[in-house]
């Protein structure tokens, strides 16, 4: 029983070669730009993040390259959730809809790196469509951000340009 427990824990009998590793890294990279582009498309926030969309590629290549490491190990695999679980993100998600595009790019790359293209493939594209299809319905274009800086005394000056430049909408109330 001991020497069954121990080679459950210490199997490498799926050895990720380079061919293999580089074909994983690629689908995840494709991917990950079909989540950038969606992102991008579906956006409807007010201050859109190039940093973020950028992040959300490299978590599915980084998430890949985790999972080629771990492989089938039981041992790397329990080791690697001990380390995650540590982990505190101190950036505040702003818009429910960025959780979901985070777990999108961390499945990308779980799919990629375990080399299950089919599911990764058929459910990006799935999710891709559903959330460029749901980005256009909720599109608020009504959303108006202006963020100005300068000296106290140029408030004024500011607001009486923003009130002649945008006469038809109501600043009045969100000001």
């Amino acid at each position: 029983m001991k020497e069954l427990l121990y080679n459950m824990l210490h199997d490498s009998s799926s050895i990720v070669t380079p061919m293999d590793a580089l074909q994983n890294m690629v689908i995840a990279l494709i991917l990950g730009a079909i989540v950038c582009i969606s992102y991008k498309i579906s956006y409807s926030g007010v201050a859109y993040s190039r940093k973020f969309n950028t992040s959300l590629m490299m978590l599915s290549l980084i998430t890949t390259m985790i999972m080629n490491i771990l492989g089938t190990s039981l041992a790397l695999s329990l080791g690697m959730v001990g380390a995650l679980s540590i982990i505190r993100f101190r950036t505040a998600i702003k818009d429910p809809r960025d959780a979901t595009y985070i777990f999108w790019a961390i499945s990308i790359g779980m799919g990629a790196g375990s080399s299950n293209y089919y599911i990764v493939v058929i459910g990006t594209i799935f999710v891709a469509a559903i959330s460029i299809l749901a980005g256009f319905s909720f599109k608020n274009d009504n959303t108006y951000l202006v963020i100005v800086r300068g000296t106290s005394e140029s408030t004024e000056a500011v607001r009486a340009a923003l009130f002649s430049a945008y006469r038809h909408v109501n600043l009045e109330q969100k000001l």
